[in-house]
């Protein structure tokens, strides 16, 4: 199973979320050796070859700073930094290392993140093919990341706000997301940002699983006893 947007499937972007099925997608927490064998049937279901794209990894560290990349000419699994000759811009909206949201526009080039209770934010705009991953978790979304994504797509890329298409894949929900003892709701804060950057709601889906809930389908770093052993999906973004 391949958690996708329905929204998106109408405009043929390339796109999706992994579940357990496909097994682990962490390099680093894998202690099979599996993880790049489970990456590759992933892939095949979206009819992708990783020996014929770019699949960039996003250097996370939980900033709200935004990046935009020109075409790799490398194929394979690349982990971006913010040195990566293919940043064109960087947008250091804090003082932290890397960078939590990414703007793309070329074809076989594909975004990613390894997600495990933070929401995968996607957004696709129609009439300029440009697309953007965001790993929105609590610091970067009370840092505002999503309006300031849709901001350096605006700066960068001339687009209307209100032609965005947005995602929201499964995050971990209201009832089990506790910080400092405080319920946070991940999800409406995150809408709360899509509207106020002008995006339309009939242009937003949000996606209803809850990755602490969901068990069955997902990993989740909150549920996890042993967090070393915790794995990851993978939510990715792009176009053919």
């Amino acid at each position: 199973m391949i958690i996708r947007s329905e929204l998106f499937k109408e405009w043929g972007v390339v796109h999706g979320v992994s579940t357990k099925n496909y097994g682990n997608m962490s390099y680093d927490r894998d202690k099979t050796g599996k993880a790049e064998e489970n990456l590759r049937r992933f892939l095949a279901r979206l009819d992708l070859n990783l020996d014929e794209i770019s699949l960039l990894k996003l250097p996370v560290n939980n900033t709200s700073n935004v990046a935009l990349i020109s075409k790799f000419q490398k194929k394979g699994r690349i982990i971006l930094h913010e040195k990566s000759r293919e940043v064109v811009d960087l947008h250091k909206f804090d003082k932290k290392s890397g960078f939590d949201a990414c703007i793309g526009f070329s074809q076989n080039t594909y975004l990613a993140i390894l997600p495990a209770d933070c929401a995968p934010v996607m957004l696709f705009e129609p009439n300029t093919g440009y697309f953007a991953m965001i790993h929105a978790g609590a610091a970067g979304v009370k840092d505002m990341i999503v309006a300031k994504t849709i901001f350096c797509m605006k700066k960068w890329c001339q687009i209307n706000p209100q032609t965005l298409i947005s995602y929201v894949g499964p995050n971990i929900c209201y009832n089990h997301y506790k910080i400092e003892g405080q319920s946070y709701n991940i999800a409406g804060a995150i809408k709360g940002q899509l509207l106020l950057a002008q995006v339309l709601e009939k242009n937003i889906e949000m996606d209803t699983h809850c990755t602490f809930e969901d068990e069955h389908l997902f990993f989740s770093h909150f549920r996890a006893v042993k967090k070393e052993d915790e794995g990851r999906q993978i939510a990715i973004i792009g176009r053919k």
